[in-house]
């Protein structure tokens, strides 16, 4: 078996001693995007579990991915959604975790990475003296074939690179975190239409980044806003539309418009 060495980031060109194999997040996605004033009211949040607005309840928990050729796994921290029965059984057995069954939940995660992991259907595993196993349902989805085949070093020192400070460069300028998630489509994603009607909404501060055309609910996709700019850097120009607010542009190449979004 092979070892986990160090590695020279393509990004930075520095020399690292590690390759990160475990990355987490400290609250189901739904927290992301809720605005920062709002939390306190509308969350009790642990390191384990989450309540929202008293009737969305969470469990946090491991995806773990064999990493080929070694004996290491890699980690996502990730949540998932649990009915109100099952997240009662967990706090009353929270310490006899071997007396709870395997629990069906949605995934509450958007990885970076992959596309949109929202909601996807998984399982949660409970076990003694760690947090809970998370299974996915086996689909072709790049994160559930993962899970399955496992992931190549390459693919880990991959990750590594995309979370590279050196990536963040310029300095992040939205006010809301990377991780936000926002609504886009699946042909933006796959790059077969372009971004040309944003809107910030004025009571969420929920981002919509569409084609202009007229939406198909069926092709709605959840990522995260860090994501997003990836897929098209000169977002960025929108960092300071207002909540309320809605931009466009005739193509990639235009200058953004905007007005409030009446």
């Amino acid at each position: 078996m092979n070892t986990i060495k160090g590695y020279t980031c393509s990004c930075c060109g520095e020399y690292r001693n590690e390759l990160p194999i475990s990355y987490g997040t400290f609250a189901p996605v739904y927290y992301e995007y809720t605005h920062p004033e709002e939390r306190e009211q509308r969350f009790e949040l642990s390191e384990d579990l989450c309540v929202m607005d008293n009737e969305h309840y969470f469990i946090r928990g491991c995806v773990e991915i064999a990493v080929i050729g070694t004996d290491q796994t890699f980690i996502w921290g990730a949540w998932v959604s649990l009915s109100e029965a099952n997240f009662k059984k967990v706090q009353k057995y929270w310490d006899r975790p071997e007396l709870l069954e395997p629990m069906l939940g949605w995934f509450s995660t958007v990885l970076p990475c992959y596309p949109d992991t929202l909601n996807l259907k998984a399982k949660v595993h409970h076990r003694q003296g760690i947090r809970p196993y998370i299974e996915l349902e086996p689909t072709e989805h790049p994160l559930a074939v993962e899970i399955n085949d496992g992931m190549s070093i390459e693919r880990v020192q991959k990750i590594a690179e995309d979370f590279c400070e050196n990536n963040k460069r310029p300095p992040w300028p939205f006010e809301d975190s990377q991780n936000v998630a926002v609504i886009t489509l699946e042909k933006i994603m796959n790059r077969q239409s372009s971004v040309l009607y944003v809107t910030h909404d004025a009571e969420d501060g929920m981002w919509q980044f569409l084609d202009g055309d007229e939406v198909n609910e069926e092709e709605a996709r959840l990522i995260s806003l860090m994501e997003m700019v990836n897929i098209d850097s000169t977002l960025t120009q929108l960092y300071d539309l207002p909540r309320g607010w809605m931009a466009w542009r005739e193509n990639e190449e235009s200058e953004w418009l905007r007005a409030p979004n009446k």
